[in-house]
């Protein structure tokens, strides 16, 4: 008899043939992604349990009074449940056109440096004192910044969350518009930081401008070689699981066929 084909000719085998102990081995190994993922978590909520009341503890310490330690337990709870609730019903923050943008913003920014003003200051912090709004003004770049890295990597799964309901600024705008969102949130990100340098330099010790300028202006290049690859070269946008944001090298080889192209 003639010999079999070869096996990349071959017909696909049917789903419902693939032997019962490949299901098997899958399905275990998926249990056992899942019973890792569940004790790892329930390891961070120890953990963050722990320095919390550490935390708590010695505020109260050291100021004498539980103000900064209550404002600061205040704080941690908001920015929690922001967390908690970007994905998590009733909210699900993330498919609500804007708002889970919003909720990573504050999460990650204002409500952070403030909860950490008040955790370990060592003095009562008033509020509405001009400590207490410089560091909300502290916390504006670092929640855009974090808003941004978000933003960005929303792009590679916008099909897949947009089928499931995640109607996140990307799916809302779309991914070519959605591009002026992620230079806008860039541009104000380092314009507030800017606008800190004068404040920064009030209140700490040994503040090096030249450093600051410098250090920002390394961020904002990195920030503006992005946004090039998404507007002037027209790039593809990422699809899949892999970011070409990333890939410097698709970046090259972008660049290499626009100058053939023009020459």
């Amino acid at each position: 008899p003639p010999p079999p084909p070869p096996l990349f000719f071959s017909t696909p085998t049917p789903p419902h043939h693939i032997p019962l102990r490949l299901v098997g081995s899958e399905m275990c190994i998926r249990d056992r992604t899942h019973v890792g993922t569940l004790s790892l978590a329930r390891k961070m909520l120890f953990t963050a349990v722990i320095v919390t009341v550490a935390l708590l503890v010695n505020s109260y310490s050291v100021t004498g009074e539980i103000s900064n330690a209550q404002n600061a337990l205040i704080l941690g709870l908001i920015g929690g449940l922001l967390g908690y609730f970007y994905t998590a019903r009733p909210l699900r923050l993330v498919s609500r056109r804007g708002l889970g943008e919003i909720a990573i913003f504050l999460a990650f920014g204002p409500v952070l440096t403030l909860g950490a003003l008040f955790a370990i200051s060592n003095s009562t912090v008033e509020i509405y004192s001009q400590e207490f709004f410089n560091a909300i003004y502290l916390g504006i770049p670092f929640g855009l910044l974090t808003t941004n890295i978000l933003y960005i990597n929303q792009y590679p799964d916008t099909v897949s969350d947009a089928s499931t309901g995640k109607n996140h600024l990307i799916v809302t705008l779309g991914k070519k518009n959605a591009r002026w969102g992620y230079l806008l949130i860039l541009l104000a990100a380092f314009g507030s930081s800017i606008y800190l340098t004068e404040i920064l330099a009030e209140n700490l010790l040994n503040f090096n401008k030249s450093i600051f300028y410098a250090g920002n202006g390394l961020l904002f290049i990195y920030g503006l070689l992005i946004a090039l690859f998404m507007f002037i070269l027209n790039a593809p946008l990422p699809q899949g699981n892999v970011s070409p944001f990333y890939d410097f090298s698709a970046v090259m080889l972008k660049m290499k066929t626009q100058f053939d192209q023009l020459f």
